[in-house]
């Protein structure tokens, strides 16, 4: 048993030269540490790739509830690992024909569901229904099944994704005031983006959007099959109401729902990432002699220099 005078002694250690340093930065890296976990399972896509573009739209204005969404305190994508590596895979099939995904929500805490449910509850509110939802009232976006997805993306394995050419062209932030451009316009009339022609915009709640649609260009159906086959050979399902969201098949989680927010803690230094993630991933699966030669990877492509900040 430690002695009042053993207390006394090392009280006085602390409080040597350089001591009290040691005794803080331990107590701030086990608070940290803390701080930093994500759920098992769960890993930050840019850990696990750094050249898929992330357009998180939730954490900014340009979505259909025209404002931040609850939970989102980051530009970031969260999934599980294994849909993570999934995503991996396919931006390596779709790197050798220059060509990128474009992410834009991964996971969604179940906070961010019950904001969205309360905004289409509450009259009024509709500052970007003539781009999102023009041709119904708000009040019907459930009932039409476009939002009954959302509770997939709280259990970590769902993304909506798009696909972007090489290289990356810069996009224009969306800014209050901008004139309104209905999301199931033709391709140069709607508001533009970089990715290619999909028949809609993302979120577009519209019957143009149901991946299935027959009223869209040649070359939106094109694209829709590239990315449909794309992630269905990853595992990945489509949800034919809309063509952008995804769910892995094979779900880490797929009985539960989390709530935690969406921020940058638990980042790890490089090396630190390097030799906790690359042996688990091990090597991307090498390619039939039938596909292209696979060019050099784009630079990582972080919210701030392709978006720019939120205005």
């Amino acid at each position: 048993m430690m002695t009042q005078n053993s207390d006394i002694n090392f009280a006085k250690l602390v409080w040597q030269p350089g001591w009290h340093l040691i005794v803080f930065m331990f107590l701030m890296f086990a608070q940290t540490a803390q701080a930093q976990d994500l759920p098992k399972g769960f890993t930050y896509l840019r850990d696990i790739d750094t050249t898929i573009v992330q357009d998180i739209r939730y954490y900014g204005r340009h979505n259909f509830l025209g404002r931040k969404v609850e939970g989102y305190e980051s530009r970031l994508c969260i999934l599980t690992r294994a849909a993570a590596i999934a995503l991996h895979n396919v931006q390596d099939y779709l790197l050798q024909r220059k060509l990128s995904l474009v992410i834009y929500d991964c996971y969604r805490p179940m906070r961010a569901v019950e904001d969205i449910t309360t905004w289409v509850r509450a009259p009024g509110d509709s500052a970007l229904k003539r781009e999102f939802y023009p041709t119904f009232d708000k009040s019907q976006l459930f009932s039409q099944q476009f939002l009954n997805r959302h509770l997939s993306h709280t259990r970590g394995s769902s993304v909506d994704v798009a696909i972007v050419p090489i290289p990356i062209l810069p996009i224009r932030p969306f800014r209050a005031g901008d004139a309104l451009k209905a999301c199931h316009g033709a391709y140069g009339a709607r508001r533009r983006d970089n990715a290619l022609d999909f028949g809609s915009g993302f979120d577009c709640f519209h019957e143009r959007s149901q991946t299935d649609n027959r009223g869209i260009s040649e070359a939106a159906k094109k694209n829709r099959k590239l990315l449909l086959d794309a992630m269905k050979q990853e595992g990945f399902v489509n949800d034919s109401q809309v063509w952008w969201h995804f769910r892995l098949q094979k779900e880490t989680y797929p009985k539960t729902s989390f709530d935690f927010p969406i921020n940058s803690k638990g980042v790890l230094d490089k090396q630190g990432l390097q030799r906790k993630m690359r042996p688990q991933l091990g090597p991307v699966r090498s390619a039939p002699a039938t596909r292209l030669s696979r060019p050099s990877k784009p630079k990582p492509a972080p919210g701030a220099l392709i978006y720019g900040p939120v205005r």
